[in-house]
Protein backbone atom coordinates (compact mmCIF):
# COMPACT_ATOMS: atom_id res chain seq x y z
CA UNK A 1 0.00 0.00 0.00
CA UNK A 2 2.86 2.41 0.80
CA UNK A 3 4.40 1.82 -2.61
CA UNK A 4 1.08 2.44 -4.34
CA UNK A 5 0.63 5.68 -2.40
CA UNK A 6 4.10 6.85 -3.44
CA UNK A 7 3.36 6.12 -7.09
CA UNK A 8 0.06 7.99 -6.87
CA UNK A 9 1.76 11.04 -5.36
CA UNK A 10 4.48 10.97 -8.02
CA UNK A 11 1.96 10.81 -10.84
CA UNK A 12 -0.18 13.60 -9.38
CA UNK A 13 2.84 15.91 -9.03
CA UNK A 14 4.10 15.62 -12.60
CA UNK A 15 1.71 18.18 -14.14
CA UNK A 16 2.27 20.58 -11.23
CA UNK A 17 6.05 20.33 -11.39
CA UNK A 18 6.08 20.71 -15.17
CA UNK A 19 4.07 23.92 -14.85
CA UNK A 20 6.38 25.15 -12.11
CA UNK A 21 9.44 24.37 -14.21
CA UNK A 22 8.00 26.27 -17.16
CA UNK A 23 7.23 29.34 -15.06
CA UNK A 24 10.72 29.42 -13.49
CA UNK A 25 12.78 28.08 -16.38
CA UNK A 26 15.76 30.38 -15.77
CA UNK A 27 16.59 28.37 -12.65
CA UNK A 28 16.88 24.90 -14.23
CA UNK A 29 19.71 23.06 -15.97
CA UNK A 30 18.11 19.62 -16.06
CA UNK A 31 15.26 17.62 -14.57
CA UNK A 32 15.59 14.33 -12.72
CA UNK A 33 12.61 12.00 -12.83
CA UNK A 34 12.76 10.36 -9.42
CA UNK A 35 15.56 9.55 -7.03
CA UNK A 36 16.61 5.95 -6.35
CA UNK A 37 13.34 4.60 -7.69
CA UNK A 38 14.72 1.54 -9.48
CA UNK A 39 17.48 -0.03 -7.38
CA UNK A 40 16.39 -3.22 -5.63
CA UNK A 41 16.66 -1.84 -2.07
CA UNK A 42 14.48 1.23 -2.77
CA UNK A 43 11.47 1.66 -0.49
CA UNK A 44 9.63 3.51 -3.27
CA UNK A 45 10.58 1.30 -6.20
CA UNK A 46 9.00 1.65 -9.63
CA UNK A 47 9.18 -0.68 -12.60
CA UNK A 48 11.45 0.32 -15.44
CA UNK A 49 8.41 0.57 -17.69
CA UNK A 50 6.71 3.05 -15.36
CA UNK A 51 9.88 5.12 -15.00
CA UNK A 52 10.23 5.24 -18.79
CA UNK A 53 6.63 6.41 -19.02
CA UNK A 54 7.31 9.25 -16.57
CA UNK A 55 10.47 10.25 -18.45
CA UNK A 56 8.52 10.51 -21.70
CA UNK A 57 5.85 12.58 -19.97
CA UNK A 58 8.39 15.02 -18.53
CA UNK A 59 10.29 15.31 -21.81
CA UNK A 60 7.14 16.55 -23.49
CA UNK A 61 6.79 19.28 -20.88
CA UNK A 62 10.34 20.67 -20.63
CA UNK A 63 13.11 21.91 -22.89
CA UNK A 64 16.07 20.99 -20.69
CA UNK A 65 17.81 17.58 -20.46
CA UNK A 66 15.99 14.86 -18.53
CA UNK A 67 17.66 12.18 -16.42
CA UNK A 68 16.91 9.59 -13.74
CA UNK A 69 19.09 9.51 -10.61
CA UNK A 70 19.78 6.08 -9.15
CA UNK A 71 22.40 3.91 -7.50
CA UNK A 72 25.27 2.53 -9.58
CA UNK A 73 23.97 -0.98 -8.85
CA UNK A 74 20.98 -0.27 -11.07
CA UNK A 75 22.84 1.68 -13.76
CA UNK A 76 25.65 -0.85 -14.18
CA UNK A 77 23.09 -3.11 -15.84
CA UNK A 78 22.31 -2.82 -19.53
CA UNK A 79 18.95 -1.15 -19.06
CA UNK A 80 16.58 0.11 -21.75
CA UNK A 81 15.85 3.21 -19.67
CA UNK A 82 19.27 4.56 -20.62
CA UNK A 83 18.03 4.99 -24.17
CA UNK A 84 15.30 7.37 -23.00
CA UNK A 85 17.26 9.73 -20.73
CA UNK A 86 19.54 12.47 -22.02
CA UNK A 87 22.26 11.51 -19.55
CA UNK A 88 22.65 9.05 -16.68
CA UNK A 89 22.87 10.22 -13.08
CA UNK A 90 24.47 7.64 -10.81
CA UNK A 91 25.11 7.49 -7.04
CA UNK A 92 28.10 5.87 -5.37
CA UNK A 93 28.74 5.58 -1.64
CA UNK A 94 31.77 3.40 -0.86
CA UNK A 95 31.12 3.69 2.87
CA UNK A 96 27.90 1.64 2.42
CA UNK A 97 29.92 -0.94 0.52
CA UNK A 98 32.01 -1.49 3.67
CA UNK A 99 35.01 0.29 2.20
CA UNK A 100 37.32 2.30 4.43
CA UNK A 101 39.01 5.47 3.28
CA UNK A 102 42.10 3.73 1.88
CA UNK A 103 39.98 2.00 -0.79
CA UNK A 104 37.13 4.52 -1.04
CA UNK A 105 38.24 6.42 -4.15
CA UNK A 106 39.28 3.29 -6.01
CA UNK A 107 35.84 1.83 -5.28
CA UNK A 108 34.12 4.98 -6.54
CA UNK A 109 36.10 4.91 -9.77
CA UNK A 110 35.34 1.21 -10.23
CA UNK A 111 31.60 1.90 -9.80
CA UNK A 112 31.73 4.79 -12.27
CA UNK A 113 33.61 2.74 -14.84
CA UNK A 114 31.14 -0.15 -14.49
CA UNK A 115 28.31 2.20 -15.49
CA UNK A 116 30.36 3.61 -18.38
CA UNK A 117 31.03 0.07 -19.60
CA UNK A 118 27.34 -0.82 -19.49
CA UNK A 119 26.37 2.31 -21.45
CA UNK A 120 29.23 3.21 -23.81
CA UNK A 121 28.97 6.68 -25.31
CA UNK A 122 26.41 7.86 -22.76
CA UNK A 123 27.18 10.89 -20.59
CA UNK A 124 27.45 9.80 -16.94
CA UNK A 125 27.01 12.31 -14.13
CA UNK A 126 28.04 11.39 -10.59
CA UNK A 127 24.98 12.80 -8.90
CA UNK A 128 25.73 11.74 -5.34
CA UNK A 129 29.02 10.75 -3.75
CA UNK A 130 30.30 11.54 -0.28
CA UNK A 131 31.68 10.38 3.05
CA UNK A 132 30.03 10.62 6.46
CA UNK A 133 31.85 12.39 9.29
CA UNK A 134 30.22 10.10 11.85
CA UNK A 135 28.91 6.55 11.64
CA UNK A 136 26.90 4.33 13.94
CA UNK A 137 25.91 0.68 13.60
CA UNK A 138 27.40 -2.25 11.73
CA UNK A 139 26.55 -1.42 8.09
CA UNK A 140 30.07 -0.13 7.48
CA UNK A 141 33.58 -0.85 8.73
CA UNK A 142 34.29 0.14 12.35
CA UNK A 143 34.96 3.87 12.85
CA UNK A 144 34.43 4.62 9.16
CA UNK A 145 32.88 7.99 9.85
CA UNK A 146 35.48 10.63 10.62
CA UNK A 147 36.10 14.27 9.62
CA UNK A 148 39.69 13.50 8.57
CA UNK A 149 38.47 10.70 6.32
CA UNK A 150 35.71 12.92 4.95
CA UNK A 151 38.30 15.56 4.07
CA UNK A 152 40.47 12.99 2.32
CA UNK A 153 37.57 11.64 0.28
CA UNK A 154 36.35 15.13 -0.64
CA UNK A 155 39.81 16.13 -1.88
CA UNK A 156 40.41 12.90 -3.79
CA UNK A 157 36.96 12.95 -5.40
CA UNK A 158 37.27 16.61 -6.40
CA UNK A 159 40.71 16.09 -7.93
CA UNK A 160 39.58 13.00 -9.86
CA UNK A 161 36.42 14.69 -11.15
CA UNK A 162 38.36 17.71 -12.42
CA UNK A 163 41.10 15.61 -13.99
CA UNK A 164 38.60 13.38 -15.80
CA UNK A 165 35.96 16.03 -16.62
CA UNK A 166 33.24 14.15 -14.73
CA UNK A 167 30.32 16.27 -13.56
CA UNK A 168 30.09 15.50 -9.85
CA UNK A 169 27.75 16.59 -7.07
CA UNK A 170 29.23 16.05 -3.63
CA UNK A 171 26.79 14.76 -1.01
CA UNK A 172 26.25 16.91 0.82
CA UNK A 173 26.40 20.56 1.90
CA UNK A 174 24.84 20.37 5.38
CA UNK A 175 24.15 17.73 8.01
CA UNK A 176 20.50 16.64 8.22
CA UNK A 177 19.61 16.01 11.87
CA UNK A 178 16.03 15.17 10.92
CA UNK A 179 17.39 11.85 9.63
CA UNK A 180 18.36 10.84 13.17
CA UNK A 181 21.47 10.57 15.30
CA UNK A 182 23.10 7.81 13.24
CA UNK A 183 25.11 7.77 10.05
CA UNK A 184 22.41 9.26 7.78
CA UNK A 185 22.46 12.64 9.48
CA UNK A 186 26.21 13.32 9.20
CA UNK A 187 27.18 13.63 5.54
CA UNK A 188 27.43 17.42 5.37
CA UNK A 189 30.59 19.41 4.75
CA UNK A 190 28.96 21.83 7.17
CA UNK A 191 27.23 20.99 10.43
CA UNK A 192 23.51 21.67 10.80
CA UNK A 193 24.34 25.05 12.35
CA UNK A 194 26.44 25.96 9.26
CA UNK A 195 29.90 25.51 10.73
CA UNK A 196 32.51 24.24 8.28
CA UNK A 197 33.91 20.79 8.99
CA UNK A 198 37.56 19.91 8.50
CA UNK A 199 37.21 19.39 4.73
CA UNK A 200 36.30 23.03 4.16
CA UNK A 201 37.97 24.84 7.03
CA UNK A 202 40.97 25.72 4.88
CA UNK A 203 38.81 26.84 1.97
CA UNK A 204 36.28 29.14 3.61
CA UNK A 205 36.66 31.69 6.36
CA UNK A 206 33.04 32.68 6.71
CA UNK A 207 29.70 32.63 4.95
CA UNK A 208 30.72 35.48 2.60
CA UNK A 209 33.38 33.24 1.09
CA UNK A 210 30.83 30.46 0.63
CA UNK A 211 28.48 32.72 -1.29
CA UNK A 212 31.39 34.00 -3.37
CA UNK A 213 32.12 30.42 -4.42
CA UNK A 214 28.46 29.82 -5.23
CA UNK A 215 28.44 32.93 -7.43
CA UNK A 216 31.13 31.28 -9.57
CA UNK A 217 29.07 28.10 -9.97
CA UNK A 218 29.39 26.31 -13.29
CA UNK A 219 27.32 23.36 -14.38
CA UNK A 220 28.73 20.70 -16.70
CA UNK A 221 26.51 18.44 -18.76
CA UNK A 222 27.04 16.56 -22.05
CA UNK A 223 30.75 17.40 -21.83
CA UNK A 224 30.24 21.21 -22.08
CA UNK A 225 30.43 23.98 -19.51
CA UNK A 226 27.99 26.89 -19.34
CA UNK A 227 27.69 29.73 -16.85
CA UNK A 228 24.23 28.88 -15.66
CA UNK A 229 23.19 32.16 -14.12
CA UNK A 230 24.49 34.30 -16.99
CA UNK A 231 21.89 32.90 -19.39
CA UNK A 232 18.71 34.92 -19.84
CA UNK A 233 16.43 32.06 -20.91
CA UNK A 234 16.33 28.46 -22.11
CA UNK A 235 16.73 29.49 -25.75
CA UNK A 236 20.27 30.58 -24.90
CA UNK A 237 21.11 27.32 -23.15
CA UNK A 238 19.42 24.38 -24.86
CA UNK A 239 18.32 23.44 -28.35
CA UNK A 240 14.94 21.86 -29.00
CA UNK A 241 16.43 18.39 -28.50
CA UNK A 242 17.79 19.45 -25.07
CA UNK A 243 21.44 19.77 -26.08
CA UNK A 244 23.61 22.61 -24.80
CA UNK A 245 24.20 25.41 -27.28
CA UNK A 246 27.49 27.14 -27.89
CA UNK A 247 30.99 25.84 -28.31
Amino acid sequence: MAGQATKARTQSRLPQESAWQTSTRKSFCAVSVGNEILVSWSDHQLTEEKATEYVAQVKKAVRCPVTVADDFIYWRQQTKLAEHVDFITMHAYPIWGREDIDTAMASTIKDYESVCKAHPGKTIVLGEAGWASFTAGDQHVPRAGDEKKQKMYYEELTAWAKANNVTTFYFEAFDEPWKGDGTEGHWGLFSADRKAKLALQGLVSGIDAVWANIAELRFTVCGKVEQLFAASNWEGIFTKDRQLTGS
